[in-house]
């Protein structure tokens, strides 16, 4: 589904990704993991067409490299943000516009000329709104309500429902889990599978080792900007230089610290 070649990615002098390749099978769940700046967000940035980089990207068979970000939706490329942001005023259902926007535009002389078609195609509008809420565990009565008094968990499932609404092949998450309880955690994992299940592909750069190893088929670690490792979640974090990657970070272990192997996670 998604096939990275020999990623170069530099500002100025620093040499931030160095030929990283990275291969997203379709239809499984592809964990993206690392110690601080080892380049994960950098890398769903140059994916997404944020910043400039060397080397090739494909979506589905679709070269990706010179598209502009808002083309590489188009072609089927769905993103959420560690730390979404958007105007406390603006509606649940205003933000999902946002991505429904990209698939399917109301054009003026319909709604002039042909009213009757305007609102049954805002009528379906809605019906997917609440339908992209409803697959995420989420009511839809949050559609009218402001962002601004919707709680950090809640925000955080909004932006995958918003990414949702352009019809992706390939979602990209970056960091989903933070800001949510365990309780949220959990529906988030469960709806991932979910998700998987119905043959979506998804690329997701998680801290949470609990959730990478659950949900994840694949993971690859980058350290340093290339990688350092990649095999199935057991495979991984039976590496020793995988685990010391992640407690250099720290004196000691944090609740999200890898653990010493596999069996430490049940």
């Amino acid at each position: 589904m998604l096939e990275i070649t020999r990623l170069n990615v530099r500002f100025g002098g620093a040499h931030v990704l160095r030929d990283v390749s990275v291969a997203v099978t379709h239809g499984q769940i592809h964990g993206l993991i690392g110690p601080n700046g080892s380049g994960k967000t950098t890398l769903l940035n140059a994916i997404s067409g944020f910043v400039d980089c060397t080397g090739t990207i494909t979506l589905d068979g679709r070269r990706l490299n010179g598209l502009a970000a808002h083309r590489r939706v188009g072609k089927g490329l769905g993103r959420t943000f560690q730390n979404p942001k958007a105007p406390d005023d603006m509606t649940v259902a205003d933000l999902l516009r946002l991505g429904e926007h990209q698939t399917r535009t109301l054009q003026w002389h319909t709604v002039a000329f042909r009213p009757w078609k305007a609102a049954h195609q805002r009528h379906m509008f809605a019906k997917r709104c609440e339908q992209a809420l409803t697959s995420l565990g989420l009511s839809p009565d949050l559609l009218e309500r402001e962002l601004g008094t919707i709680a950090s968990g809640d925000l955080k499932m909004i932006d995958i429902a918003r990414a949702l609404m352009v019809r992706p092949r390939l979602l990209v998450l970056d960091e989903p889990t933070s800001g949510m309880n365990d309780h949220e955690i959990e529906l988030l994992r469960t709806r991932l599978e979910w998700l998987r299940e119905s043959g979506l592909s998804v690329l997701i750069v998680e801290h949470n080792v609990r959730v990478v190893t659950d949900i994840c088929d694949r993971i690859t670690v980058l350290s340093g900007g290339g990688i350092l490792a990649e095999g199935s979640p057991r495979e991984v974090f039976q590496r020793p230089d995988v685990i010391d990657a992640y407690l250099g970070e720290d004196e000691g272990k944090s609740p999200e610290s890898p653990p010493a192997s596999l069996e430490d996670t049940r």
